[in-house]
């Protein structure tokens, strides 16, 4: 059964927020499905807040990739935006019982 992992992200200012969908759009999510996500979504839910969705095969793959592959894009994140500039991460994770997708 598919798993879902959701990334929302908060940030203090327009500038960040836009780098930050930028670099999402760009570079990251492309980095997320390389490491084992099947699909990824960004949405905007206020002009500077987003959740990042992504959608792995299993909770297995999704404990791999945590396990595997979420240190590594966690470091380069932190490293493209590190402790102080404005954003605010949550995450939450959960198996999908329903889906029209």
């Amino acid at each position: 059964m598919a798993f879902a992992y959701t990334v929302r992200s908060e940030l203090e200012d327009d500038d960040t927020a836009r780098q930050w969908r930028d670099w999402l759009c760009t570079t990251h999510f492309a980095d997320v499905l390389k490491a084992g996500a099947r699909s990824a979504q960004l949405v905007q839910l206020e002009p500077r807040v987003f959740e990042s969705r992504y959608l792995f095969e299993s909770r297995a793959e999704y404990e791999r990739y945590i396990a595997e592959q979420s240190p590594r894009l966690r470091e380069l994140t932190a490293k493209r935006f590190p402790p102080g500039c404005g954003l605010a991460l949550s995450r939450s994770a959960g198996e999908v019982i329903y889906s029209t997708l």
